[in-house]
């Protein structure tokens, strides 16, 4: 990429859903027993509340999840939102975060495949990208690709094919790769660009094909500057061999240590 993810264009974020995730984040802390505040990507939220949820049922520490695109998540970060962790679809979103709070620590935790779905009835199924530009594919669902991770990823896979000019108007925007994943399974888009995690044991949606061409897809895990002790403890939980069942059930890549 030639653009920095900062100054970006972000045509498909809407204030709505920043107001959301950053209400979310600012729920008041109890000092006597503060939870882990977690920002993640929209895509790892099965995973992560399942991983939370034992994690709390064994430890007591509550913890605080809120999701979206990366894009936003790092935007409220730099706007000073309180938060111990930040878990990113993309690694120039959580450059920008850890270089501008220094003392933050990144982990590479996970990695992920991007793939092409079309609804489970569809009639049609592309195999490859040079099936997109056929006429039964009008809609394709895509995150913002100037901002949010898989939107970007699928941007390069089709430049690199040479296709973006002609794929780019029929592009339908959505704020995360979850809302891109929803629009193909109501119909609201002829097929998109999701996550393989996304659409893993999903019976609304067949997975078509897997792209490649794209910058290698990993999720940096951001342990941020002042990270509470109850987080560091789940940071640690988050690298053990329990997390990485949990991840590797709903489809994840867990990189090793």
């Amino acid at each position: 990429m030639t653009r920095s993810p900062l100054t970006s264009t972000t045509r498909f974020l809407t204030a709505a859903a920043v107001a959301l995730a950053t209400a979310g984040c600012q729920s008041e802390r109890d000092p006597a027993d503060p939870p882990v505040t977690f920002l993640a990507a929209a895509s790892t939220i099965t995973a992560l509340d399942e991983i939370a949820r034992k994690f709390t049922a064994e430890t007591g520490i509550p913890v605080q999840t809120s999701y979206a695109a990366s894009s936003t998540l790092a935007t409220m970060l730099h706007q000073q939102v309180d938060a111990d962790l930040f878990l990113s679809a993309s690694r120039d979103w959580a450059t920008s975060v850890s270089e501008a709070q220094p003392g933050c620590r990144t982990i590479d935790l996970l990695g992920n495949r991007l793939v092409v779905v079309v609804p489970s009835g569809a009639a049609v199924i592309p195999s490859s990208l040079n099936d997109l530009a056929g006429p039964e594919f009008n809609k394709i669902a895509i995150g913002d690709p100037m901002a949010v991770p898989a939107g970007i990823y699928a941007r390069q896979a089709l430049e690199r094919a040479g296709l973006w000019e002609s794929i780019e108007p029929r592009l339908v925007g959505a704020i995360d790769v979850r809302q891109a994943l929803t629009y193909v399974e109501q119909g609201a888009a002829d097929c998109g660009f999701v996550y393989s995690s996304d659409a893993r044991d999903n019976r609304n949606v067949r997975i078509a094909f897997s792209l490649e061409g794209h910058d290698p897809i990993v999720y940096p895990l951001v342990v941020l500057h002042g990270a509470s002790p109850q987080s560091l403890r789940f940071v640690e939980h988050l690298q053990s061999d329990r997390a990485r069942q949990v991840f590797e059930k709903y489809g994840f890549e867990f990189l090793p240590r």
